[in-house]
């Protein structure tokens, strides 16, 4: 689903059997968003998150930057001024809703 960070430590969030959970890793976002890239649908949106477009219901305007739904959880993530760009390129790339 996403990816957030705290210090040098990350919290991988994902689906297992339906229920949202999570695993903590002793890595960097910046580590971790090399890592995947070579996966084009997850994406950096924040200097504290990394998201899974495929998980992606909206897009939505909120202040400088956007605020991102994730599709079967009520969970907003946002998207910084800095990454605005960058995330609304891949979104329409990925057809998601803005």
């Amino acid at each position: 689903l996403y990816i957030s960070s705290s210090d040098n430590y990350v919290e991988v969030h994902y689906q297992q059997k339906g229920q949202h959970a999570r695993t903590i890793l002793r890595s960097t976002m910046t580590r971790m968003e090399t890592l995947l890239q070579t996966q084009s649908h997850i994406i950096r949106s924040h200097r504290s998150y990394i998201v899974n477009l495929h998980q992606i219901a909206s897009v939505k305007a909120k202040g400088k930057g956007l605020e991102l739904s994730f599709r079967d959880y009520d969970l907003t993530i946002p998207a910084s001024s800095k990454y605005k760009d960058h995330v609304l390129t891949n979104v329409q790339r990925s057809n998601v809703p803005v």
